[in-house]
């Protein structure tokens, strides 16, 4: 009797481990919905072409118009901008280059704020911008095209 309710205990604790693996790591409900992940972070889209590449063995060139080199002091981006870190920023011409995944610098009021797009969406005043940084828990309010400075092209550290 003794066996047969540990063997029982540890299959129901294998069960449960098996559940709670299944919901938090593929987000699989027992109803069998999938559940969003609300902390994933989509990546930016790409920007250059293995054609805009050229590397020596002295040197590497990035064919790129108008680039500009910039350094971040984000406590917000962390990880993905840390101290040091040197950014390649290009200027964006129209809503239809910024796609959620990417990394803008955009204006608000005096400051510059750098954040990743979270949403871009349309309502009565026209396409707007979500943004939120990596390591905050909040997102900001709606920006528009014209608050955008950059788009973050590539990060050397």
């Amino acid at each position: 009797m003794e066996k047969r309710k540990i063997m029982i205990g540890t299959i129901v604790l294998i069960i449960i481990f098996i559940l709670g693996f299944m919901t938090s790591r593929y987000g699989v409900l027992l109803t069998g919905n999938i559940i969003e992940n609300k902390n994933a972070i989509k990546t930016p889209a790409d920007y250059l072409n293995n054609d805009d590449f050229l590397v020596y063995s002295d040197k590497v060139v990035l064919k790129i118009e108008n680039a500009k080199i910039t350094n971040y002091v984000s406590e917000s981006m962390l990880p993905f901008l840390g101290e040091g870190a040197n950014g390649i920023v290009v200027s964006v011409e129209s809503e239809e280059e910024v796609n959620v995944g990417d990394v803008i610098s955009f204006r608000r009021g005096e400051s510059i704020i750098v954040h990743r797009v979270i949403e871009k969406g349309i309502d009565s005043e026209g396409i707007y911008f979500i943004t939120k940084g990596d390591n905050v828990d909040f997102a900001d309010r709606k920006i528009r095209f014209e608050q955008i400075e950059h788009k973050l092209i590539g990060i050397i550290y």
